[in-house]
């Protein structure tokens, strides 16, 4: 097992991190090449800020794997709302993100989270025409909450769906995932995580 991890870790590094901080190095030099009061500039300097944070967190997994570093617990609100807040920027959607206070968690498991959330937040841009989104989370002593909703989207049909990636993530992780949809009032992606895992 011990060896398959490694093995693991070793692919992300060679087939996901060298690729994110080549990509990293190229969005650097092409916001070399623009003026700075280019408004092409604040964009590309949003993407490298995406990238360093994709190569951070990739970096932290890799470590995981290789069973470096002592267990950390990370602060999921003022995550979720930076994450929300550089999406909506780049993508133009209003998002809300709801909470009661802040708690902490185990670092896996708010990477856990940014990745669902990440995820989520792409499924709204992709396949619908939302302009807004709600993110709610909830957190008590024995399980974490979210809710990702966007309003309707002037689709006439609303079908049922799953969200494969994040319903695979949150049963990985002990969770559950469901999906409300109601006609005329839009799209609520619910996940349940146990914290005790």
């Amino acid at each position: 097992m011990e060896e398959e991890r490694r093995r693991i870790s070793r692919d992300i590094h060679d087939s996901a991190i060298q690729p994110y901080i080549g990509l990293k190095f190229a969005l650097e030099a092409l916001e070399r090449r623009v003026c700075p009061g280019d408004p092409l500039a604040t964009d590309i300097g949003r993407l490298v800020e995406m990238a360093n944070i994709e190569i951070a967190e990739l970096r932290r997994y890799v470590k995981g794997l290789r069973g470096q570093g002592k267990p950390e617990y990370a602060s999921v609100v003022p995550v979720v709302r930076r994450q929300a807040a550089r999406f909506g920027e780049l993508y133009g959607i209003k998002i809300n993100v709801e909470a009661e206070g802040d708690f902490a968690v185990s670092e896996i498991l708010a990477a856990e989270v940014f990745h669902i959330v990440g995820e989520a937040l792409s499924n709204i841009r992709r396949h619908t025409n939302a302009a807004i989104a709600h993110i709610k989370l909830q957190c008590d002593m024995e399980k974490l909450t979210m809710q990702i909703a966007n309003p309707a989207s002037g689709c006439p049909e609303v079908r049922t769906f799953t969200p494969r990636s994040i319903a695979e993530r949150a049963c990985t992780l002990g969770g559950t995932c469901s999906v409300e949809v109601t006609p005329g009032h839009g799209t609520v992606v619910c996940i349940a995580i146990p914290l005790l895992q």
